[in-house]
């Protein structure tokens, strides 16, 4: 069973699909919970408040991939959130977060400069283990429990910016 931190666990289970309880939700489910509301704690460029709707993209096609799909037009805060699949860096341009599945993290040099340049909220699974990466938001599973780090610095390249709640819950990635 999965302990979720206790700041995110009301927001995490309102994300989740209406079938079954937290406490037996697979691995995969969880962390698509954790990102969706994740995206509620981000200041986007450009943005003065909340955006009514924002386009979450996914890259490859593991199991959070799927389960991020699968939260298509969910509510989140005061708008909505599409969730599609990309194939090409040059879709970008539309996604305000891309997530990157575990497979796919060899293909991260062609989506980093384009993200960047966008603003996008790059987000990759580091599995087991949380392991330093180029990505903004990495996301892993730690004494059966859902963990994740914020690179500070790949947010301020990307012009991003994150709440101080938020913030406070991120742990530091350790060296892989």
């Amino acid at each position: 069973m999965l302990r979720i931190l206790p700041a995110l666990a009301v927001l995490t289970i309102l994300a989740l699909p209406r079938t079954g309880s937290a406490a037996a939700l697979p691995e995969d489910q969880v962390k698509a919970a954790f990102i969706f509301n994740f995206l509620l704690f981000t200041n986007w460029p450009d943005s003065s408040g909340p955006l009514p709707l924002l386009r979450l993209c996914t890259y490859g096609d593991d199991g959070v991939a799927r389960a991020l799909r699968d939260l298509d037009g969910r509510r989140l805060g005061n708008g909505s959130v599409t969730v599609s699949r990309v194939s090409q860096p040059d879709a970008l341009s539309t996604c305000h977060a891309l997530y990157l599945g575990g497979s796919e993290q060899r293909h991260w040099q062609e989506w980093q400069l384009p993200a960047q340049v966008q603003g996008t909220l790059t987000v990759t699974d580091s599995g087991e283990r949380l392991s330093i990466s180029t990505s903004v938001l990495v996301v892993a599973v730690e004494n059966d429990r859902v963990v994740f780090s914020i690179d500070q610095l790949a947010a301020q390249r990307h012009r991003l910016s994150f709440s101080a709640r938020i913030l406070q819950l991120a742990q530091q990635a350790a060296p892989p």
